[in-house]
């Protein structure tokens, strides 16, 4: 968030490297919904996923406190500064869904040859 805002940025999107599947318009969905929220987080399947989110970087300056607070989560400073949720169909397959583990990885191989 500190380099967006020193290069005049007024968003920072945020995305996971294990998440192979994420859709095209996701940045442009995420920017639609934001509204007056200080972030924007995608959601499928009734989670949400704050990896997968559009921060506004002024949410920078609430992010000391947060962080002096002893907590650490994702989910847990989109809730304390205030987000949408833009949800996307999970089926035939989630968006979302990231690679953990062996199995996970053996699943996003079997949907790349679907």
């Amino acid at each position: 968030m500190r380099f967006a805002r020193n290069k005049g940025r007024e968003f920072l999107l945020t995305l996971p490297c294990d998440t192979p599947f994420l859709r095209q318009d996701l940045p442009v969905r995420l920017a639609d919904r934001i509204g007056a929220a200080n972030v924007a987080v995608a959601m499928s399947a009734s989670q949400i996923h704050p990896s997968c989110a559009l921060w506004r970087v002024e949410a920078l300056d609430r992010l000391a406190p947060y962080l002096a607070s002893s907590r650490r989560s994702l989910r847990g400073f989109a809730a304390e500064i205030g987000f949408v949720c833009v949800e996307w169909d999970a089926e035939p397959f989630d968006p979302f869904f990231n690679i953990n583990d062996a199995d996970d990885l053996a699943r996003a191989e079997a949907r790349l040859r679907a």
